[in-house]
């Protein structure tokens, strides 16, 4: 498990914001899918997006009942798992929660959702999870500072990342489109 408190050259402690969630849902056989993805928390109840064909999307639709666990990208536990009602979010309640992811991953998160095609135009849902009180839950409710109260390193990091993500973008771009002129004189 991941110690998430840090501390800071004033000598004072602070909680670091978990990147990935493990999200796991139940099938009407109780057999559990699980992915690891990114969230956000806005006003006590944590957002996913997933693709609107997920069959994880399809369960929560059958049984809201879902299980959360902060992890690393790979799926490692990186703090305590905790119960949540889950739903699909109606179209007209999403700017919120998009907002939220935008807040914490930035550029990054618009990267992805271009190299992934995904352009609004209904590939993939929002998932609002309110998680029962309990250990962690308090770790996965912490919202993301508004713009601009991140530090210094933060805006840093996340500018390199914005930077290496256009360049992968722009790389797949390419390859994409240089694969269908092949195709095409083939």
């Amino acid at each position: 498990m991941m110690n998430v408190s840090t501390s800071t050259s004033q000598g004072t402690a602070h909680h670091a914001l978990h990147r990935y969630l493990t999200l796991t849902a139940f099938t009407s056989a109780e057999e559990p899918l699980t992915v690891t993805t990114w969230f956000a928390a806005q006003s006590g109840e944590v957002y996913v997006s997933l693709p609107a064909t997920s069959a994880l999307v399809g369960a929560i639709r059958q049984n809201a009942e879902v299980a959360l666990l902060p992890s690393s990208r790979s799926g490692e536990a990186r703090g305590h798992a905790v119960v949540g009602q889950a739903r699909i979010v109606p179209q007209f309640e999403t700017s919120e929660a998009r907002a939220a992811l935008d807040r914490k991953y930035g550029v990054v998160a618009g990267v992805s959702h271009l190299i992934a095609n995904d352009q609004g135009l209904g590939n993939d849902v929002l998932i609002a999870i309110r998680p029962e009180a309990g250990l962690g839950t308090d770790d996965l409710l912490r919202e993301t500072p508004p713009t601009g109260e991140a530090d210094t390193a933060s805006r840093v990091r996340i500018g390199a990342l914005a930077v290496v993500g256009a360049l992968l973008g722009a790389g797949v771009a390419i390859a994409l489109i240089t694969r269908r002129r092949q195709g095409r004189a083939a």
